[in-house]
C-alpha cells in the first residue's frame, strides 16, 4: 500500500491546504510545507522497485507498479512540486489553486504508475482535468478561452486514445502497456500512433 499511502498522503495535504486558506494563511503556509516535504520524503523512504499494487472497484481494477522508469518520474514530479507549491507561497492565490495543484499531482504520479492502459487513461484524464480547473482559476484576461481550448484538446484526446486502448485490445487481446512483439508492423504502427496522438495534442 506504500504507493496509495502516498497519493493519500497528497490528497490529505491538497484538502487541508484548501481549508486553512479561509482560516488563517500562517496555517495554510505550514499545511503546504508540510504536506510537499512530507509527500516527498515518505516517496523517497518507503517506495520500492517492484512494488505492485490492484485496487479492485468491482467494476474495473486499477493496476499500478513501480518500475526504474515511474519511479524516476515520481521523484521528478515530487521535486517539481515542491519546489512550485513553495514558490506560490508569497502570492495571494486562493484556496481551490492548492486543491487542484495537489490533485493534478496525484494523479500525474498515478499517470506513471499505471500498468496497464485502462489504468493510465482513467488516471491522466482525471489528472487533465484537475488541472482545467487551475487553468480555470487563472488570471489572465483570456482564461476562459484557454480553459476551453484545453478541455476540447483533453476530449479529442481522450477519443483518440481510446481508440488506440481498442486496438490494443483487437489486435493482441490485452490491454497492457507492452506485449506487441507478436504484431504485424502496422498493427504496432497504428496502436502506437493512436495511443501517443492525444499526448501530443495535449503538449
Amino acid at each position: 500500500m506504500w504507493n496509495i499511502n502516498l497519493l493519500t498522503i497528497l490528497s490529505i495535504g491538497g484538502v487541508l491546504a484548501f481549508v486553512s486558506h479561509y482560516l488563517n494563511k500562517g496555517l495554510k503556509i505550514a499545511i503546504v510545507i508540510l504536506g510537499v516535504i512530507s509527500s516527498l520524503a515518505y516517496a523517497l523512504i518507503n517506495i520500492r522497485l517492484g512494488d505492485t499494487e490492484l485496487i479492485n472497484t468491482g467494476i474495473f481494477a486499477f493496476s499500478f507498479s513501480i518500475t526504474p522508469l515511474s519511479y524516476f518520474f515520481t521523484i521528478l514530479i515530487l521535486v517539481i512540486f515542491t519546489v512550485a507549491m513553495i514558490a506560490s507561497l508569497h502570492e495571494e492565490l486562493d484556496g481551490t489553486f492548492y486543491l487542484f495543484s495537489f490533485l493534478t499531482t496525484v494523479f500525474a504520479i498515478a499517470s506513471v504508475m499505471a500498468n496497464d492502459l485502462l489504468t493510465l487513461f482513467a488516471t491522466f484524464e482525471l489528472m487533465s482535468m484537475a488541472s482545467f480547473f487551475i487553468v480555470l482559476r487563472g488570471y489572465l484576461p483570456d482564461t476562459h478561452e484557454i480553459a476551453f481550448k484545453y478541455f476540447m484538446y483533453s476530449t479529442f484526446g481522450a477519443i483518440f486514445y481510446l481508440i488506440g486502448v481498442f486496438l490494443k485490445f483487437y489486435y493482441s487481446g490485452n490491454i497492457s502497456l507492452t506485449d506487441l512483439s507478436n504484431l504485424a508492423v502496422s498493427q504496432k504502427t497504428l496502436i502506437i500512433v493512436t495511443l501517443a496522438l492525444p499526448f501530443i495534442i495535449k503538449i
